[in-house]
């Protein structure tokens, strides 16, 4: 609709992935992350999603574009914003 109307994506990206947290300590070990390893692990990717081909179930995701991803999935983002 947006790309019709003002002939642009105007909107928000998404990847067509769904996460969790690492928070949880028995998740950590079956997933044998080593401790001061942070980040979240993948629960699903879509099929037709841009990043199907780079990701699949159970990969951990450490950081983006070079920031470190905590275990409760936040990032320190604009200098601590």
């Amino acid at each position: 609709m947006d790309l019709e109307k003002f002939h642009k994506y105007v909107g928000f990206c998404h990847l067509g992935l769904s996460c969790q947290s690492l928070d949880n300590p028995t998740l950590r070990s079956y997933l044998n992350l080593p401790d001061g390893i942070t980040g979240v692990v993948v629960n699903h990717v879509q099929p037709i999603s841009s990043c199907a081909s780079k990701l699949m179930r159970d990969d951990v995701i450490v950081a983006i574009d070079g920031h470190r991803i905590a275990n409760d999935g936040t990032i320190l983002f604009r200098n601590g914003f």
